[in-house]
C-alpha cells in the first residue's frame, strides 16, 4: 500500500455524521502534523509512533510504511513545519548580504525548534551510515548547492563574481559551517557568527577563486 492508497477516518464534531477519509496528501499532512504537535510536546526522544499515529487518528503500521524510522518522521515534519532553504533567495543588492540574509532565515527558521530535537537527531543519524547521508546528504546536499548557484548568479548578474569559477565545496561553505556549528553547539548560530563565516572564510574563499 502507498501514500497514494493510505487513508484515515476523520471524525466529525456532529456524532450523527459518518468519518470522512483521507488518502494520499491530507493523510500524510495530517500525521506530519501529529508528529510536529508531537514532537513540540514531549521532545524528540519521547516521541513515539503509537502517540503520533494515535494524534492523527490512524494506525503505527500506516506510519511504518512511509517514514521507517523516528529520524526519518521527524525530518519530513520539520521540513513541512520549518523549511529552512525555500521559497525565493534573497536579493539585497550584493553577494554578502544575500548570503548573510540566507544564514539568517535559516537561523529564524531553526530559532523556534527545541534544542533536543537537533540532538535528538544528530545522536540517532551517528552510527548510521544510511541515515548520516539522508540527513545531511543526498538531496538536502543538492539543495543546498542549488540554493547557493542561485545566490551566486544573481552576484554574478551584477558584476560581482564569474559563478562557474567557484567549486561546489566552496559553494556551500557557509551553510555547511553553519550546519557543523550548530551540531557542535546544539544551537542556532548568531548573528555575529554568521558574518564571521561570511566575512573571514567564504568571501576570501570566493575572491581566490576568482584571481584576485
Amino acid at each position: 500500500m502507498n501514500k497514494d492508497t493510505l487513508c484515515i477516518y476523520m471524525m466529525s464534531s456532529n456524532p450523527s455524521e459518518k468519518p470522512q477519509r483521507r488518502y494520499g496528501a491530507a493523510l500524510e499532512q495530517a500525521i506530519l502534523d501529529a508528529a510536529w504537535d508531537e514532537l513540540n510536546e514531549v521532545g524528540y526522544k519521547q516521541l513515539t509512533f503509537d502517540n503520533v499515529a494515535r494524534r492523527a487518528g490512524t494506525s503505527r503500521p500506516v506510519l511504518y510504511r512511509r517514514w521507517p524510522t523516528r529520524l526519518d518522521l521527524v525530518r519530513a515534519a520539520l521540513r513541512t513545519h520549518r523549511p529552512l532553504l525555500s521559497g525565493d533567495t534573497p536579493d539585497t543588492g550584493s553577494l554578502r548580504g544575500d548570503v548573510i540574509a540566507l544564514l539568517e532565515y535559516t537561523t529564524s527558521a531553526l530559532s523556534g525548534t527545541r534544542r533536543d530535537i537537533i540532538w535528538g537527531m544528530v545522536s540517532d543519524a551517528i552510527g548510521d551510515e544510511e541515515q548520516q547521508t539522508a540527513a545531511f546528504g543526498g538531496d538536502i546536499a543538492k539543495r543546498n548547492v542549488a540554493v547557493m548557484r542561485t545566490v551566486l548568479q544573481k552576484a554574478e548578474a551584477r558584476g560581482e563574481v564569474v559563478a562557474e569559477a567557484v567549486p561546489d565545496y566552496i559553494v556551500t561553505l557557509p551553510i555547511d559551517l553553519m550546519r557543523h556549528e550548530m551540531l557542535i553547539s546544539g544551537r542556532v548560530v548568531s548573528k555575529v557568527k554568521i558574518r564571521k563565516i561570511v566575512d573571514d572564510i567564504f568571501l576570501p574563499a570566493i575572491a581566490k577563486t576568482q584571481g584576485k
